[in-house]
């Protein structure tokens, strides 16, 4: 049973710790300190003979001081936390607009292949002065290694000529 009692001094330790903290992050232990050393440094014979009487008779005077320094502690703290959140917004927002541009570029050249892609094959069918089916030439609905379609010839649509050599890519042979 010599447990409990320790379990209950650690408690009260961690009570202990806390309020202290919680003091001192409000400013109640600094002007504490500081109207008791007011009071120790009055000369002997103007010090109050019980200070903790002197205490609850002019708490007011400096209650509002205690309250206005918690205050301003708290406000500190939101405000650096403020200053921290709203870098953070910037960098991000750094990101996104870099993410996006890349992005942006990726579908441009996509287009610009893919134009490219479609002006070489209307080109290579104008060069053999043959029409090919629309059916000749489908997109593949699976992208390329790069995001970018690619375009797929089905080489039953492509007309050929008597000879029986095709005649849509005459640098095939």
């Amino acid at each position: 049973m010599p447990l409990r009692p320790r379990f209950k001094e650690e408690r009260s330790e961690k009570a202990t710790e806390l309020l202290r903290l919680y003091l001192e992050r409000t400013g109640t232990m600094d002007a504490l300190t500081g109207w008791l050393r007011k009071v120790v440094e009055v000369p002997a014979e103007e010090r109050p003979r019980d200070a903790l009487e002197h205490l609850k008779k002019n708490q007011n005077q400096w209650h509002g001081n205690i309250r206005s320094a918690a205050i301003k502690n708290m406000l500190e703290d939101v405000q650096e936390e403020l200053a921290e959140v709203l870098e953070e917004n910037r960098e991000l927002k750094r990101k996104i607009a870099h993410i996006e541009a890349a992005l942006l570029a990726r579908k441009v050249a996509a287009l610009n292949a893919s134009t490219k892609h479609q002006k070489e094959v209307s080109s290579a069918a104008q060069g053999t002065n043959n029409t090919i089916d629309k059916r000749s030439v489908e997109i593949n609905n699976q992208p390329s290694v790069r995001g970018i379609p690619y375009y797929v010839v089905n080489p039953a649509a492509i007309p050929t000529a008597p000879d029986g050599v095709t005649t849509a890519n005459p640098h095939s042979q």
